[in-house]
């Protein structure tokens, strides 16, 4: 098992002048020191794909690993995923969660972890704005459709994914095909809409993707 956090992009959305991952979450505890937390569970080397000022972050967390995305002011998260994965090299089980995620700690990551085959974490919630990343099922639960652009979505993907060994080389290659500015649900869309397997891992825990200064202070005010 790897785990991969995504943290290269400006969060420009967000409007301050730092990685978004360094935004405090509660009183003590910044996005990535939550993240950290929760991964750290499942006793897996963390490698952080940075770029946008990564010198604050490698400073800040020495202990874990670090990939650099030079392209981070060209490039969007297929291309960093794909940087990340290019570094790794092993064909292994990975998770990868974009560094804007914003975990519970009663977020049950072993039960994630353990949970057969790929897996994408969502939420069920028809009522999905448009820069949303949405998902659909077929009648056996596995997702047909991942996009900012899916017709009639059952719910939100949260940005917390896993692809088992057998499978890896396979999103790498998927992720190369990918242009400079796709998310690497693109990638996975590519597997699945070549027969790979995918399911949703439906969540109820108040995990979000923190986007805006409203998203942040709402999580703020109710972890703390």
């Amino acid at each position: 098992m790897k785990i991969v956090i995504l943290n290269a992009g400006m969060g420009q959305r967000l409007g301050r002048n730092m990685p978004k991952c360094l935004n405090y979450v509660n009183k003590e505890e910044k996005i990535l020191d939550r993240q950290l937390k929760i991964l750290g569970k499942l006793n897996a080397p963390i490698y952080c794909l940075v770029g946008f000022k990564k010198e604050i972050i490698m400073e800040e967390y020495p202990h874990i690993n670090y990939i650099y995305n030079e392209k981070f002011h060209q490039t969007n998260t297929s291309k960093s995923l794909l940087r990340a994965f290019e570094a790794i090299k092993e064909s292994d089980d990975t998770i990868w969660i974009n560094g804007d995620v914003f975990l519970p700690n009663d977020f049950p990551i072993k039960n994630f972890q353990k949970t057969r085959g790929n897996i994408i974490l969502c939420n069920k919630d028809k009522n999905c704005g448009e820069e949303e990343v949405k998902y659909k099922t077929n009648s056996t639960e596995s997702i047909i459709e991942l996009s900012k652009k899916v017709s009639k979505p059952e719910g939100e993907a949260l940005g917390l994914n896993l692809v088992r060994a057998k499978y890896f080389q396979k999103l790498k290659t998927a992720l190369e095909k990918c242009r400079q500015q796709d998310y690497f649900e693109k990638g996975c869309e590519f597997l699945i809409k070549s027969g790979i397997n995918f399911k949703p891992y439906i969540t109820d825990k108040m995990v979000r993707e923190i986007d805006t200064h409203d998203d942040l202070e709402r999580i703020y005010n109710t972890d703390n």
